[in-house]
């Protein structure tokens, strides 16, 4: 990200970025095993799962699974971050090679403009 904050997003910020993404991805199969594994040990029980965006991807690895899942949204609707919406599209095979760089940007000026606050960094 320090690279895509000082110039423009390049091919190789492209290939690092998509390569965090699907490891992140990934990470929806361990946690479905450990689900699917208390549910087996416990035949009829319910079980009730709090997710962030990953919750979508891990009901559906759940449902493949043969087992009923229902999803509820709790909370008030916002307005994604960049790379929440990285994620999504990703997730969705969606995501393009310019929507990418793009999002990055967006990511980097989203960091840039509403985490490190001048207080942060300790700047007057």
């Amino acid at each position: 990200m320090l690279r895509a904050s000082i110039k423009k997003v390049d091919d190789r910020d492209v290939k690092e970025w998509l390569q965090v993404l699907d490891e992140y991805m990934g990470g929806g199969r361990w946690r479905a095993d450990g689900v699917v594994e208390l549910l087996r040990a416990d035949e009829g029980s319910t079980a009730i799962i709090l997710a962030g965006l990953e919750g979508l991807r891990l009901a559906k690895e759940i449902r493949s699974r043969g087992y009923d899942v229902a999803v509820r949204v709790v909370g008030t609707p916002y307005l994604r971050t960049p790379l929440e919406v990285m994620i999504i599209k990703r997730s969705r095979g969606e995501l393009t090679v310019d929507e990418l760089k793009a999002l990055v940007s967006d990511y980097v000026d989203y960091v840039r403009n509403y985490v490190l606050r001048p207080r942060s960094l300790n700047i007057s």
